[in-house]
């Protein structure tokens, strides 16, 4: 998680919140995850677009 929130430019604590959905991630942060999870663009949107309640159905 270190790593990650490192990557981001922001500290564990504001990485434990977008993760948990109190705040959002912003566009250049989703380009980051996206590149380091080597995520597809199909992968991106369900994860990073989905709405919440929807994520678990798909």
């Amino acid at each position: 998680m270190e790593y990650i929130a490192e990557q981001l430019g922001v500290n564990r604590k504001t990485l434990y919140l977008k993760l948990n959905g109190e705040t959002e991630f912003k566009a250049s942060e989703i380009a980051i995850l996206r590149d380091l999870l080597e995520m597809s663009p199909e992968e991106q949107e369900r994860y990073f677009f989905t709405p919440k309640g929807e994520l678990n159905s798909l």
